[in-house]
């Protein structure tokens, strides 16, 4: 099968593979409203599927695959993202108030906008992310792979960055770092 698109239950999920494939949610695991709280999905595939203002606050998502997914305004406060793949999804505005993304794929995500606050991005990948306008206030990047990204206009007070490759990223003021 090509891309297409499938709803349960409100929520639209995108897969290359034939339904007996499918790794991802079904409909008796998902309700309309997209409310994940506090639930165990580690490991899940949500690649490609429609969860924008879904709330996965303090759910468990290790492992879990969100690549390429529209998370527009979703609620992942104090969620265990770690190891996570997120790659080229979009995370605009999305909460993620001290949120565990340790070793989490970010590359190529759109992060615009995003509240991280005290959020934990210790050897996360975010190679050409755009975190533009993004409060990553007191958050740890430690070893974060930063390479690349637009932190135009980011807030980044009180940020733990040793070890952080910021290569070529352009930085809150508009320059790029060399």
């Amino acid at each position: 099968m090509g891309d297409e698109l499938h709803e349960f239950s409100g929520v639209h999920v995108g897969y290359h593979q034939t339904r007996s494939e499918i790794s991802r949610f079904t409909k008796d695991q998902i309700d309309g409203e997209k409310n994940f709280f506090k639930a165990d999905y580690s490991g899940r595939d949500f690649s490609h599927a429609d969860l924008s203002r879904a709330l996965f606050a303090e759910a468990n998502l290790t492992g879990a695959k969100f690549g390429m997914a529209n998370l527009i305004e979703a609620n992942f406060e104090k969620a265990n993202l770690a190891e996570a793949e997120l790659s080229y999804s979009k995370l605009l505005w999305t909460h993620m108030h001290s949120a565990n993304l340790t070793s989490a794929i970010l590359a190529g995500a759109n992060l615009t906008g995003m509240h991280a606050v005290v959020a934990i991005f210790h050897d996360a990948n975010l190679e050409s992310a755009n975190l533009t306008g993004t409060d990553l206030t007191k958050a740890n990047l430690a070893g974060a792979n930063l390479t690349g990204a637009n932190l135009t206009e980011a807030r980044l007070g009180g940020v733990v960055l040793n070890g952080t490759n910021l290569r070529y990223a352009k930085m809150p003021d508009g320059r790029i770092h060399d």
